[in-house]
């Protein structure tokens, strides 16, 4: 390795590290603070924020062996995905938003059974998404 290489990953890594001493001086090591970020973030690092949780290994991977399976239809499947995601966060967030900032919800099952009143569904609601969200996590660490 030259020394310029060198000097760009120290520079770069003293940067990273002064970035993550400023963030950690500035939270308040809540569950709210870690889960919500204390329901700070702006429009643009939320939206940045939703890209990539759903840029996930399938999009990278597996959309282009899907579009080359069935071809150009996918195209359409995904982009109808993508647009209801997009609808959805404009006609739902926004309550969505407003009733956990004034409930102090954090997961959408203390929201669920608050607005049902009831211990059971939220458990059900509960049980539905780690049913649901682990294949999807262990899928990722396949890639």
């Amino acid at each position: 390795m030259d020394m310029i290489a060198i000097s760009f990953f120290v520079i770069y890594l003293g940067a990273m590290l002064a970035i993550a001493f400023y963030a950690y001086r500035r939270s308040k090591r809540t569950s709210e603070d870690y889960f919500v970020a204390s329901r700070s973030i702006g429009p643009v690092v939320l939206f940045i924020s939703m890209a990539a949780t759903n840029f996930s290994a399938f999009t990278f991977f597996g959309f282009a062996g899907a579009a080359y399976k069935f071809g150009l239809a996918y195209y359409g499947i995904m982009a109808f995905g993508t647009g209801l995601m997009a609808l959805s966060f404009f006609f739902l967030g926004r309550q969505i938003w407003r009733l956990g900032k004034e409930h102090g919800y954090i997961t959408p099952p203390e929201l669920i059974g608050d607005r049902f009143r009831s211990d059971s569904l939220r458990m059900i609601f509960l049980a539905v998404m780690v049913v649901f969200t682990l294949p999807y996590i262990a899928t990722q660490a396949i890639g």
